[in-house]
């Protein structure tokens, strides 16, 4: 996977998804991998298989997933909830 993506990514290539990876214990993952997609909406789109529409709240969750912001107040913290429910959900 690591030598693909080093490739698509050097030729500024598209999205690349694998549906069937194999882990670093040569087993094989329940989880497909999209990789060289943050680069515009469309790649996300294509590594997702989903349509442009279907990514309007995926965008700032992606970007608060990249670079975080400690929360000010517990307030602000509990706003995040949904954020941190869905990355402990994968």
């Amino acid at each position: 996977m690591t030598a693909a993506h080093r490739a698509v990514l050097e030729a500024q290539g598209s999205a690349l998804r694998f549906d069937q990876p194999v882990t670093g214990q040569a087993m094989q993952a329940n989880t497909p991998v999209i990789v060289n997609t943050l680069e515009t909406t469309e790649r996300v789109a294509a590594g997702l298989v989903a349509s442009m529409d279907g990514l309007d709240g995926l965008t700032p969750f992606s970007a608060s997933l990249r670079s975080p912001v400690p929360p000010e107040g517990l307030r602000a913290a509990m706003s995040r909830w949904p954020i941190l429910k869905a990355v402990h959900a994968t």
